[in-house]
């Protein structure tokens, strides 16, 4: 069962996280492990290097205590809602359109 889950309004994917600042890296939502995308909750208000990301909006970011637990919902989501999904880090994590 999910150990946590948390809606966002909007979400950005970053192309370039090499670009962003500490600060900004500390707004980080969760890296994929499939390609290694970033997708981020803040980037603040003003970008002062070129940073190139894509908005997305109504996301859910779901955390489980399991991988066994992740799949298990991964195989019950729709494909349409999912973004991405991470195994890094402690907490297996999927990340969906709501």
């Amino acid at each position: 069962m999910a150990r946590k889950s948390e809606f966002f309004k909007k979400v950005y994917f970053v192309e370039n996280p090499e670009t962003l600042s500490s600060k900004q890296m500390d707004s980080l939502l969760m890296c994929s492990t499939k390609n290694w995308n970033y997708y981020f909750c803040d980037l603040g208000k003003k970008l002062k290097k070129k940073v190139i990301f894509r908005e997305l909006s109504n996301v859910e970011l779901v955390e489980f205590s399991s991988k066994k637990e992740m799949l298990t919902f991964l195989q019950k989501t729709a494909d349409k809602s999912l973004i991405d999904f991470s195994l890094e880090h402690d907490k297996p994590c999927i990340l969906k359109f709501v």
